[in-house]
């Protein structure tokens, strides 16, 4: 029984402190892949919270920059939607005139 408990421990306890980027590649449209970035994103800021330092919010924000090279132009609201992740990883960073650059860039979307 500990050895199994053991097992799965080490198993799944990495998984809940590590964000690891989805492989997009499983997805078959662009809506699935957008989600499950969103979701890792979403994962990123929750860790970023949780920890001292500001690697988790360097992630979050290159993040949220590749879900906005990802999507076609026509998609406002969900390129608002990382553009409010990276806004939110340089105000973590306390780098906010980028902060407010892409904020205002989620407006303005």
């Amino acid at each position: 029984m500990k050895k199994t408990l053991f097992f799965w421990v080490i198993i799944f306890l990495p998984k809940l402190f590590f964000a690891q980027e989805p492989n997009l590649s499983k997805f078959r449209n662009l809506h699935d892949k957008m989600e499950a970035w969103g979701d890792y994103c979403n994962k990123l800021l929750s860790l970023g919270n949780a920890s001292e330092g500001t690697a988790y919010f360097e992630q979050l924000v290159q993040a949220g920059k590749t879900g906005i090279n990802m999507l076609p132009a026509d998609s406002t609201r969900q390129k608002a939607r990382f553009a409010l992740f990276a806004g939110v990883g340089y105000e973590y960073m306390k780098n906010y005139d980028s902060a407010v650059a892409y904020f205002q860039q989620a407006i303005n979307w």
